[in-house]
């Protein structure tokens, strides 16, 4: 086995980790270290990647992520092992491991702990992105039909109306404008409130829970705290919604499905920690990687029908997912390219060197707005690939549309070494801010 390598993560504003490129071409399966001492594999091609998320024999528990401190997995574990209702016998295991003087996170890849995680993680930790079937399926047939690209489509209204309201927000504060504070945030922020039924008063509720969880330096006290008032708030809206229906996503979830409130609480955690942050960053880079050579600005203001086929073609190319929930176990001895994966090792995908795989996509380090870019990997692959996909591309299609239609002279107010970006300190990528003009 060759020496372990930490997770890279330091990018340039629109490509991955230079050192990807490299491991795909020479190691397109290595190993990988993790925090928790794990050595497990990082996997960079394509169709490994696709191999990999595809097959049931790898489990979402353990949830490791190869960033990321594990003191502070430690402490959240914990601080919320009573709160978050795990049986008796794993709380014996926490226990036992405390006692042993190791940090509690060890607790996650002992037997017990996996397979209660596996079949049935208690509230707040993990929800669906957790489950494996058939547990996963259940929930997952009950939800699907909600984010159908038909049932989507009926919120085009409420989001295009939400868009255009933001807009002449910034055009009435004149510019030069951040497109991240005036723009991305606040839309994506208002798009997820309204889709499950939370009022504009309740927003300031939701970025900080988001941007903590995020953050890879967040202390875990910061962690713990906004994790319970976010789901306690999340639970009120779910009781709310369920006193009170009306015409919106939660309140179809509720209507629709048979989900219980804490399997509730967990979808309505997930949708707006997705349908925020990860959404505003990626409209946030979507505008920047058409800004920055500004000819790609002017080919879709000429003609936005080609709006959604570029959209995929830069989904692609900037892959905003860096680490988190591409992780899985094996759950017995699996060979992929070639390795032989011990049971209980972990294996980690990196969709954006697989969205750059030259086996997959013709000459992948060029940006190609007119290439379909049919197959790429940004929404993930297989059972776990994401719910709210269609919703995703119709807010990011519709938003940049919008901006085009409303600021057709729209420009980069500063260069591209004055603006911040997050770079390898958030598990997703994306911009701090965004300086226009027009």
């Amino acid at each position: 086995m060759d020496e372990p390598l930490t997770m890279p993560v330091l990018r340039s504003p629109t490509d991955p980790p230079a050192e990807l490129r490299e491991i795909r071409a020479t190691l397109p399966i290595t190993p990988l270290w993790y925090p928790d001492g794990h050595v497990g594999w990082l996997v960079t091609s394509h169709e490994l990647a696709r191999a990999v998320l595809g097959d049931r024999r790898f489990s979402m528990q353990p949830m490791r992520s190869p960033v990321g401190e594990p003191e502070r997995l430690a402490e959240v574990f914990d601080q919320t092992r009573v709160e978050l209702g795990f049986p008796d016998e794993v709380h014996q295991v926490f226990e036992r491991v405390k006692a042993q003087g190791c940090p509690v996170a060890h607790a996650t890849v002992d037997p017990v702990v996996v397979d209660v995680m596996r079949n049935a993680p208690p509230p707040g930790t993990g929800g669906l992105i957790g489950l494996d079937p058939p547990h996963h399926s259940r929930q997952r047939r009950a939800l699907a039909a909600l984010f159908s690209p038909k049932r989507v489509a009926r919120h085009r209204p409420l989001v295009e109306m939400l868009i255009a309201r933001q807009l002449g927000i910034v055009e009435e504060a004149g510019p030069p404008a951040d497109l991240v504070e005036a723009f991305a945030m606040p839309l994506t922020m208002s798009v997820i409130t309204s889709l499950l039924g939370a009022e504009p008063a309740d927003i300031p509720s939701f970025a900080p829970a988001v941007e903590t969880r995020q953050d890879l330096e967040s202390g875990s006290d910061a962690i713990v705290e906004t994790m319970r008032a976010f789901r306690q708030f999340a639970l009120e809206l779910v009781l709310r919604r369920r006193k009170q229906p009306g015409p919106d996503l939660l309140s179809d979830l509720i209507r629709d499905t048979d989900l219980d409130d804490d399997e509730l609480v967990n979808v309505v955690t997930q949708l707006f920690s997705a349908g925020f942050d990860t959404t505003a960053n990626m409209l946030s880079l979507a505008v920047f990687t058409l800004l920055h050579d500004r000819a790609r600005w002017v080919r879709l203001r000429a003609d936005d029908s080609l709006v959604p086929r570029a959209l995929e073609e830069i989904l692609r190319y900037v892959t905003l997912i860096q680490v988190g929930t591409f992780s899985r176990t094996a759950l017995e001895d699996v060979e992929i390219g070639g390795v032989a994966v011990r049971a209980g090792t972990s294996v980690t995908v990196s969709l954006a060197a697989a969205n750059r795989d030259p086996l997959a996509f013709d000459d992948p380090e060029t940006l190609d707005l007119s290439r379909a870019a049919t197959g790429h990997l940004s929404f993930g692959y297989g059972i776990h690939q994401c719910l709210g996909q269609h919703l995703a591309r119709l807010e990011l299609t519709a938003a940049v549309t919008a901006l085009m239609r409303r600021f057709p002279e729209l420009r980069l107010a500063a260069g591209e070494d004055e603006i911040r970006f997050h770079r390898g300190d958030r598990q997703t990528y994306g911009m701090q801010e965004l300086p226009v003009t027009w």
